[in-house]
């Protein structure tokens, strides 16, 4: 590697360069080449100066599992590979967590959240035998009763008196109850749920009134 491309890639302030000179002092078995490539990849990575001993210690492992790695190229390949996977599974959580709950239909044999949610819509609005609707995720007769219920009593005639939850009883729903299933995400019913005991509640009292 020149020198040229070693200034190239160490365009950091004085504390990535202390960093790298502590990290070169303790773990001495590293060529220059090889620190200059971890600056490579403090720098691809966008790292505060805080998280060095963590890619240090990353950079460890990854060197432990490849033995005494003659292609340096190689690990800091292995780590990009790795934030790079990182990110794309972030990506794809984010994604799957923003799509709707409700699809644009739902009739008898529909299955899912979403039915669970419809269910207790319903039970909440007293629609059709309410109190016989269980929550186990099928869109079953009583359920198909329950909306046609709320069709008729929202002026529906004939053959839009069917049990289906679809976009017209959607928006009439939205009129009706102020409540716009379209709205309602995936990651909204995905997330962990930590709840707060009297215990809790007389802590933080205690932390406002000191």
């Amino acid at each position: 590697m020149s020198g040229t491309e070693t200034v190239r890639w160490l365009p950091y302030h004085e504390g990535i360069m202390e960093l790298l000179d502590d990290f070169t002092e303790r773990h001495y078995r590293y060529s220059g080449q090889e620190v200059n490539l971890l600056a490579r990849v403090l720098k691809r990575f966008a790292i505060p100066t805080g998280h060095f001993d963590e890619v240090a210690a990353r950079w460890n492992r990854l060197i432990a599992e490849r033995g005494e790695s003659d292609d340096p190229y190689g690990v800091v390949e292995d780590l990009l590979t790795q934030k790079a996977e990182a990110e794309k599974k972030a990506t794809e959580k984010v994604e799957e967590a923003a799509k709707p709950l409700f699809p644009p239909y739902l009739d008898q044999g529909s299955t899912g959240a979403a039915v669970n949610v419809l269910a207790l819509l319903l039970k909440s609005g007293c629609y059709g035998d309410h109190d016989a609707i269980v929550l186990d995720g099928v869109y079953g007769p009583l359920i198909a009763e329950a909306v046609k219920d709320f069709q008729e009593g929202w002026s529906f005639e004939g053959a839009d008196v069917d049990g289906n939850f679809g976009p017209k009883t959607r928006t009439a729903w939205k009129e009706a109850n102020r409540i716009d299933v379209d709205e309602l995400t995936v990651g909204m019913f995905t997330m962990p749920t930590v709840g707060k005991g009297p215990a809790d509640a007389d802590e933080e009292r205690e932390e406002v009134a000191s």
